[in-house]
Formats: C-alpha cells, structure tokens, sequence
C-alpha cells in the first residue's frame, strides 16, 4: 500500500525531491489544496475508501496519510468479517 501511496501522491507534485513518508505536503511538495484534493480522490478511488473530510486538515506529511489509510484498512477489514 505504501509504494502506491507513494506514486499516487508523486503524480499530483512538481517538486523535484525525492517522496517519503516523512515528505510534508505543503513545505516539501508544494501541495496547494486543490493538488490535494485531486491527490485524494485519486487515492480513494485506487484504494476503494472514502477518507473522512474530518481527517483531512491533520494531514501535514506523506505519514499521516498513511496512518489514515491504515485505519481505514481496517475498519473495512472488521466490518467485512462481521458481515
């Protein structure tokens, strides 16, 4: 999941520098809101999730994204073994 994340948010930067978890969206990829919005769809469709708009002012670098998307994981995991 990580590697895709990953690629999926290399689509939306211009930034030259290399992406990891520990990348900060505005300050190290130049990520406006509108480059985040379209990064996040895009990452919601590829991983069939819906991330809370709740969640989306604590994203401040590539981790809490993941982190994010990791929960997500699970819950749907959990819901699907109780279905």
């Amino acid at each position: 999941m990580k590697i895709t994340l990953l690629e999926i948010i290399k689509t939306h930067t211009k930034s030259p520098r290399e992406i990891s978890v520990k990348s900060r969206f505005v300050e190290d990829l130049g990520f406006d809101s509108f480059s985040m919005m379209l990064a996040i769809s895009d990452i919601e469709d590829a991983f069939d999730v819906a991330i809370p708009s709740s969640q989306l002012s604590n994203l401040l670098c590539v981790n809490d994204l993941y982190e994010i998307m990791l929960e997500l994981e699970v819950t749907s995991t959990t819901e699907e073994n109780v279905a």
